[in-house]
């Protein structure tokens, strides 16, 4: 492939300029980076039919999820807005952000019972899927 942008978390935060996020996820139009410290960065992805010829994606940030003990190790969304993420910490975070990603008045929930680190979510509303290691 080919490198097609660049993107920089808009806020203040701890990140070194050689940090790189472990995991991304692309999917329903938005790109999420996750991998580096305890949050969620999210950006809109804009439609491929409103970009330009030849010029790469372009991102506008939304926010980022926090919430985490430690680093965020996967997520998963569908495309009513829930977002799974699974953490470091053992927990799994299921968000209700609504179909554009912006609604944050719903509660968050947890599930921490996870021994270990969680390596893996997937989510198939109502259900989610999750797996740690070790």
């Amino acid at each position: 492939g080919r490198h097609l942008g660049s993107v920089r978390p808009p806020f203040k935060t701890d990140l070194k300029p050689d940090d790189a996020f472990c995991f991304l996820l692309v999917k329903h139009g938005f790109l999420f980076a996750m991998g580096v410290g305890k949050d969620v960065w999210i950006w809109a992805v804009k439609e491929q039919e409103e970009m330009e010829f030849n010029s790469g994606p372009d991102f506008n940030i939304q926010f980022r999820l926090k919430g985490h003990y430690s680093t965020v190790l996967c997520c998963d969304m569908d495309k009513q807005g829930h977002v799974m993420t699974g953490s470091h910490d053992a927990q799994v975070r299921l968000w209700n952000l609504g179909p554009d990603l912006r609604d944050r008045t719903n509660r968050v929930a947890c599930h921490n019972q996870h021994g270990n680190p969680v390596t893996a979510v997937q989510l198939l509303w109502p259900l989610g899927v999750s797996a740690s290691s070790g």
